[in-house]
């Protein structure tokens, strides 16, 4: 079980999750803790717990943002807030709302005090409600990025209303009822994915300027295919389409005539159809995962008492 304790800046945080983890591994000999910064956790999470049952990282709240909530719900089962920072509480629980982690308050006795035998007794049974009712979450959660969705592309040189491209969709939904969706390119909107209509095929037009350092990260991870308009398709961002194949995304170059001359929509109806065919193909042989952000999967070792539940350790 991974746990977040967050607090204004990291430090009273770090002093009770060692409190905590020390109280867990001198007093129950069925469960085994570790504790470590958000940081290191987010960036390998695995490795991090090894052969320990329950991990608590701490840091400041604001580690959780916008841009990272996907890491934050990929990793961790519950987020508790210092009572320092309650004040944020309602912000942070925006973020994780596509996500089936618990975010709640730590009450201020158990956090004032850094008793960590306390705190741990305390926070047992409250764990272990948790744990049960992420599950519940889960299977509650609308389709989105933290479960199955649809197909999401991003067009770089085009904008959303070509008429190109408009006349393309309007094709699709009337021979095959492919459903596309059209919007511009916004790491919010490729963050806050909370879809009001239903569509098969989302297209996020963007320009060559947005793919830098920063969001590149946040796009490997969420787009299933990439689309490059350009004068020159054959030479155009070769570092680009080298770094979205070691990724596993599909990238396609379409020449800047297949948008703008209409005698040429019959080519560029083709190529976006082979396009997606191949996306699709390779959506489902990846199953959304990329192998600049995989984890390794450790084989199940043995098991232990876990809340006096049967849980599974791995080594």
């Amino acid at each position: 079980m991974f746990i977040f304790v967050g607090c204004a800046g990291g430090g009273s945080s770090s002093l009770f999750c060692q409190r905590i983890v020390t109280a867990v591994n001198t007093t129950d000999p069925n469960l085994k803790a570790t504790v470590t910064d958000v940081q290191t956790a987010l960036h390998d999470p695995e490795a991090v717990l090894d052969n320990n049952d329950l991990l608590f990282a701490y840091g400041a709240i604001d580690a959780l943002q916008l841009y990272n909530a996907f890491d934050f719900g990929q990793v961790f089962d519950v987020i508790l807030v210092a009572p320092q920072v309650r004040y944020r509480t309602e912000e942070k629980r925006a973020l994780m709302v596509d996500y089936p982690t618990m975010l709640i308050d730590l009450p201020n006795d158990i956090f004032g005090k850094m008793d960590g035998v306390l705190a741990f007794e305390r926070l047992r049974g409250e764990l272990l409600s948790l744990d049960w009712l992420r599950a519940y979450r889960s299977s509650l959660l609308p389709t989105g990025k933290s479960s199955d969705k649809d197909i999401e592309i991003l067009v770089i040189g085009a904008d959303h209303q070509d008429p190109q491209f408009t006349q393309v969709f309007e094709q699709w939904q009337t021979q095959s009822g492919i459903r596309a969706l059209r919007r511009t390119f916004t790491i919010v909107n490729l963050l806050q994915y909370r879809p009001l209509v239903d569509y098969e095929i989302r297209f996020l037009f963007g320009s060559f300027a947005q793919l830098d350092q920063k969001t590149l990260p946040n796009i490997e991870r969420r787009i299933d295919g990439m689309i490059v308009v350009s004068e020159h398709p054959e030479v155009s961002l070769k570092k680009l389409r080298s770094k979205m194949a070691t990724a596993h995304i599909p990238v396609l170059m379409v020449d800047d005539r297949d948008v703008r001359q209409g005698s040429r929509l019959a080519n560029l109806n083709k190529a976006l159809l082979d396009f997606m065919r191949l996306v699709q193909l390779q959506t489902e042989a990846a199953t959304g995962a990329t192998t600049v952000f995989k984890k390794k999967v450790k084989p199940v070792k043995k098991k232990t008492a876990f809340f006096g539940l049967v849980s599974w350790r791995v080594k």
